[in-house]
């Protein structure tokens, strides 16, 4: 939670994570991680606060026994069972993207050109002025599990790419290979033979489809 007290510039807090049954009881607590980078702008008692451009985000997915669980210092998932206890860690070589000032203008172009609000404009422009860039780029977006119990890692891409690829990992760990998916489509659910995503069109109308599936072959 952020307070008018709180100083201009980049803030990354923990977040608690907790379990909760299919019929509201409280199943217990995962755990603190780390949360989300966020640039905050203090003025007075006037505070904003907006993610960090490129920033480090923590991602989580579920598949039966198994939370993972990533918090994009680097390229490592770290699985826990429910009641926190760590299981694994999957690690994969990588070397991050760099933040390159047209990745900066192209990123501050998407982000306005979502805004039909001429204040929130405003305020995005404020914000590009004075956000603390990274000088390199997350590992990864976010993930999620398939019906196999794969896990799927979203590889981060500039803003100017449009092709989502993702890296597989079976349930013990293991490189599976890569895949790609259909361009400006956000996975919903990944069963054995088929994806089921979203996408919004260029008249702003939302649509929801399935589409086959081809795993790489295992290695």
């Amino acid at each position: 939670m952020f307070t008018a007290g709180d100083r201009s510039g980049l803030h990354r807090d923990s977040a608690l994570y907790q379990r909760i049954g299919s019929t509201g009881s409280d199943g217990g607590t995962l755990g603190h991680f780390p949360g989300d980078e966020s640039f905050v702008i203090s003025v007075g008692q006037s505070i904003s606060v907006t993610g960090r451009a490129f920033g480090k985000t923590t991602v989580l997915a579920v598949h039966g026994e198994r939370v993972y669980l990533g918090s994009g210092d680097s390229y490592e998932v770290v699985v826990y069972t429910p009641d926190g206890a760590l299981r694994r860690v999957i690690r994969k070589r990588h070397k991050a993207l760099d933040v390159t000032p047209e990745d900066v203008k192209a990123y501050e172009k998407n982000r306005l050109e979502e805004l039909a609000d001429e204040n929130w404009k405003r305020v995005t422009r404020l914000f590009a002025e004075k956000m603390d860039y990274p000088k390199t780029m997350p590992a990864y977006s976010h993930m999620l599990t398939d019906a196999s119990g794969n896990l799927w890692v979203n590889e981060y891409r500039r803003p100017t790419e449009e092709q989502p690829s993702w890296t597989l990992f079976d349930a013990e760990g293991r490189l599976l290979g890569m895949i790609e998916t259909p361009k400006r489509v956000a996975l919903l659910e990944v069963g054995a033979d088929f994806i089921l995503g979203r996408w919004t069109d260029e008249a702003n109308i939302e649509h929801i489809g399935v589409f086959p599936l081809v795993k790489p072959a295992s290695r």
